[in-house]
């Protein structure tokens, strides 16, 4: 049951949170007084948290993607605070090595540089603070992704606008560097696409996540890669527009569309691109994003009447 899943793994997310939990206000019920509830001391602490990322490292391990990827997910979220406690690191340790063994795990690659990034900068501050920093190092190494789709999946999907989890070289203290940090990235993550295209790995590998992800930070980038490093672009379009179709939904995630034809426009062939738009106004599922997939750099008047054109029907969303 899709629904009763999101709420366990809410519950799970939140478990690996606590203890403690505070509340606003009185925690009163009528006549009975409350407090906040369960107070823990240390060793039972200790075991609630060995508990929960048990829980969350079995169904890390599930052969059903879509639950073993949430559960992932949830551990990496909380991977940062979780580390923060001495007695939970060996079991943290041995999690990200038993799931990254059946299956890269790049959130948790991603989890452990933005955990060794901060702990860095606490102990410019607090030099004598044990923060595990030998032991980050090498899960850090452990867990680093070593294939193209491992890379695809850790820079592409996720997080990936946490700029310390991805750049080495990010300063968090020097805000002026934000924008050549992303460019940094960008970069990196158009060589991925470049390398995929023109190694003819098939799209299907990188699964729904190319249109059903809710935000992909760098998916224009990834698409431009594509565009680069295609031997045949109107091939490569088709094999996108096929996932597109196996991905079936209306509502969809155009970044790497987008990007790919920015780059056709720009570089490769803007007859090319101008037929594809032309197609895409046409097509039911491609025109709900024709606004998104035209070049915001050198857009035309022809442009502007095929958006219009496609924007007057009630069907398609101004928004």
């Amino acid at each position: 049951d899709t629904i009763e899943r999101t709420i366990g793994f809410s519950m799970l997310s939140k478990a690996l949170g606590g203890p403690s939990w505070t509340g606003a206000g009185m925690g009163d019920f009528g006549a009975r007084p409350r407090d906040f509830g369960y107070q823990p001391n240390h060793q039972q602490f200790v075991d609630w948290r060995h508990q929960f990322i048990d829980i969350a490292v079995e169904a890390g391990l599930d052969q059903d993607i879509e639950r073993s990827s949430s559960a992932r997910r949830v551990l990496a979220d909380k991977f940062r605070g979780l580390w923060r406690q001495n007695a939970i690191r060996q079991k943290l340790i041995d999690a990200a090595t038993q799931m990254n063994d059946q299956r890269a795990w790049s959130e948790g690659w991603k989890a452990v540089q933005s955990t060794l990034y901060f702990g860095n900068r606490r102990l410019a501050k607090e030099p004598d603070l044990d923060f595990g920093i030998d032991e980050l190092i090498a899960l850090q190494s452990d867990l680093r992704p070593t294939d193209l789709i491992s890379n695809v999946n850790a820079y592409l999907f996720g997080r990936s606008i946490d700029l310390w989890s991805l750049d080495p070289d990010f300063d968090h203290d020097d805000t002026s560097k934000y924008e050549a940090a992303r460019d940094r990235i960008a970069a990196t993550v158009t060589d991925f696409g470049r390398e995929f295209a023109s190694s003819q790995t098939h799209i299907d590998e990188l699964g729904d996540r190319l249109f059903s992800a809710n935000s992909m930070a760098y998916g224009e980038a990834f698409g431009r890669g594509l565009a680069l490093g295609s031997a045949d672009v109107r091939a490569t379009w088709d094999e996108l527009i096929a996932g597109l179709r196996e991905y079936g939904q209306m509502s969809f995630n155009c970044s790497v569309l987008s990007g790919f034809l920015d780059q056709v426009a720009e570089a490769n062939d803007y007859g090319l691109a101008q037929e594809i738009l032309d197609e895409c106004a046409g097509d039911p599922q491609l025109r709900t994003v024709i606004v998104q997939l035209h070049q915001y750099r050198n857009f035309t008047e022809t442009d502007l009447e095929r958006c219009m054109a496609v924007l007057a029907d009630p069907d398609v969303s101004g928004w």
